[in-house]
């Protein structure tokens, strides 16, 4: 996972991408002024050059995007655990009792059935005490 706090302090967007025959710059147009704050430059021209320079000038952006997404993944795994769901594996204890039921029918091995999503290790033991009548 890509640590977010380390940019703390950067350049605020928007930036810009400023190409010309030779090079290509990216920089912060300051507000209020004429004056370009200069962040990057590409001291080259190609296609591969362009895309890179779009990509610097849009960290910003992208910043921004990932900091919104993991916000929203965190209240859906918020969501799901208040729903009884594991927060690392996100089974549901109800499920891994289920299957547990059905593994004690046809084998004494606590062995997960393959094809399943793997369990985290906490869900992991709850399957196994199921499976060997440990409740």
């Amino acid at each position: 996972m890509i640590d977010t706090d380390k940019y703390e302090g950067h350049t605020p967007a928007p930036w810009d991408w400023f190409p010309t025959p030779n090079d290509s710059h990216i920089g912060h147009l300051q507000r209020h002024s004429n004056l370009t704050r200069v962040t990057a430059e590409i001291k080259s021209r190609s296609a591969e050059d362009d895309a890179n320079a779009a990509l610097i000038a849009d960290a910003p952006l992208l910043l921004e995007e990932v900091k919104r997404l993991r916000g929203r993944l965190r209240d859906a795994e918020d969501l799901l655990v208040s729903c009884g769901y594991c927060r690392e594996c996100f089974w549901d204890r109800e499920s891994i009792e289920d299957i547990a039921d059905e593994v004690r029918s046809t084998s004494s091995l606590a062995i997960w059935p393959t094809g399943f999503t793997p369990l985290c290790e906490p869900c992991m033991l709850l399957f196994k005490e199921k499976v060997v009548g440990l409740e």
